[in-house]
């Protein structure tokens, strides 16, 4: 998957850099695959990469929030 686009727009809505932009489009992009937060932390980890539940929740919605996207709301099991 070719995600330069999403580089691009993620340059202009993070200003502030602790996290490297690569690992931000990682995080991205695995939540869209695997869809919880939780998740995406831990193979983050897996791979090496340092980014908490609560800022991958905060990266995505920037990005939702700039292309006018909404975020599904997770499924409550019964």
């Amino acid at each position: 998957m070719n995600a330069e686009w999403l580089k691009k727009i993620l340059s202009k809505l993070f200003k502030w850099n602790r996290v490297p932009l690569e690992t931000k489009v990682q995080a991205i992009i695995d939540w869209l695959e695997c869809s919880t937060f939780r998740k995406t932390s831990r193979k983050l980890r897996l791979q090496g990469k340092k980014a908490s539940k609560s800022s991958i929740h905060e990266w995505v919605t920037r990005l939702a929030k700039a292309l006018e996207l909404e975020i599904p709301k997770k499924e409550e099991s019964s």
